[in-house]
């Protein structure tokens, strides 16, 4: 950590980073309250997600992170998802990770976009180690408009646009510079997984249980808000929040909104 002049001349505690290679997590500030274990999204990785974790980091919170296998500094090619499984494997030991460090604590899980999907996955199946699900623009929409694609030869090329990602216009910016971004266009097996994924999902929605924040970008043009609002009716969580904020596209936690949705995400853990 480190201190740093804060509003009005006022001294601020700000976590650094950590990590050994394969995970990377940041240490709260003053009294620890929960860990949280976040999970990034298609093409990025979890380096995108420091001023986020600083933030909830300064909240309280022991926040985990990793890059999942074929993203970021992982091994494995480039975007290529066999199998959502794998990734919740990958999410598995992170969690693993952060129990070991505060046994005592409660575990939450965030999961944006794609994380959103993986992080859904893993809560269907391991219920039990969680206090709470928070979802970001999460990737559990039906996937029968996408399904066609994969029966053509060849895979029309499907790039995501920046753009897309948030109004500020450096988020997009920076994201096209960022070396460990993957720039190019969707893999046939990519594809395939993610579609598997989401129907697996969506065909379990009534088995989640516990505490849920699920967030959505009214404007997200990459995952319609409409995938949110159908985890929200379908889970048969007791304690669930929706929210879906007019406006926003798709990184709702980098959009100029952001450090107060961030802050909600704290508050509500």
């Amino acid at each position: 950590m480190s201190i740093e002049r804060g509003p009005a001349g006022g001294r601020t505690v700000v976590p650094r980073p950590h990590g050994d290679g394969l995970v990377r997590w940041w240490e709260p500030v003053g009294d620890v309250r929960a860990s949280l274990v976040l999970c990034h999204g298609y093409a990025e990785h979890s380096g995108r997600y420091e001023a986020v974790a600083t933030r909830l980091a300064q909240s309280g919170l022991a926040v985990w992170a990793v890059d999942l296998r074929g993203h970021g500094a992982s091994g494995g090619e480039r975007a290529s998802v066999p199998d959502v499984a794998h990734l919740v494997d990958d999410l598995l030991v992170v969690l693993d990770r952060a129990h070991a460090a505060r046994p005592a604590l409660p575990v939450f899980l965030l999961g944006h976009s794609m994380g959103g999907l993986v992080a859904t996955a893993l809560a269907l199946e391991h219920q039990d180690r969680l206090r709470g699900l928070v979802l970001s623009g999460a990737a559990v929409a039906d996937p029968v408009g996408i399904e066609p694609l994969l029966e053509l030869d060849p895979l029309p090329e499907v790039v995501l646009s920046s753009e897309m990602l948030s109004r500020d216009p450096k988020v997009g910016a920076d994201y096209d510079t960022d070396p460990l971004n993957y720039r190019g266009p969707f893999r046939r097996e990519t594809l395939r997984a993610l579609t598997r994924g989401a129907h697996h999902v969506r065909e379990h929605f009534a088995a989640l249980r516990l505490p849920l924040l699920v967030l959505h970008g009214g404007d997200d043009a990459i995952v319609p808000a409409a995938a949110s609002e159908d985890l929200f009716r379908g889970a048969s969580s007791p304690d669930k929040e929706l929210q879906v904020y007019p406006g926003l596209r798709h990184e709702i936690l980098n959009e100029p909104e952001g450090p107060e949705i961030t802050d909600r995400i704290a508050g509500w853990i």
